[in-house]
């Protein structure tokens, strides 16, 4: 607030708090990505819905503590979904983990770059920037 005599107390009512916008944008970011204080990987897509993925969403430089990350999912096909990711990501320290959850479907099978890999507790992990992850429901 601004008032010609600074040194004038005067009470400006309950605003709105900073910190709930920020537990708001954070739910949001939590949604595309999150990461893991005990071992460091970033959790790409854990917290999107089915209807975005078919739709398809993204984001585009999306601060991290170990750099930026950038990221497309969508469907081309049925029962298919393609992530995109690029970055400045050190994944080497940082992994990426992909969440295998991005439909309601039981996963039949996951490729990264085009070379099949075999997800582990629910996600496939991505080892290098740019990568293109590849899951078949």
């Amino acid at each position: 607030m601004v008032w010609r005599d600074d040194r004038l107390p005067r009470f400006i009512g309950d605003m709105p708090h900073t910190w709930v916008g920020s537990d708001f944008l954070n739910a949001v970011r939590a949604m595309f990505l999150y990461e893991r204080d005990d071992d460091g990987a970033i959790v790409v897509g854990a917290g999107l819905r089915d209807d975005w993925v078919k739709e398809g969403i993204g984001v585009e430089s999306l601060p991290t503590h170990a750099g930026v990350l950038s990221l497309r999912v969508n469907a081309p096909a049925d029962r298919v979904v393609l992530v995109r990711l690029s970055g400045t990501v050190d994944v080497a320290r940082h992994p990426l983990l992909v969440s295998t959850g991005l439909l309601s479907l039981s996963l039949r099978g996951a490729s990264v770059n085009g070379l099949p890999v075999v997800p582990a507790d629910g996600f496939v992990r991505v080892t290098r920037l740019p990568a293109t992850v590849e899951l078949a429901y």
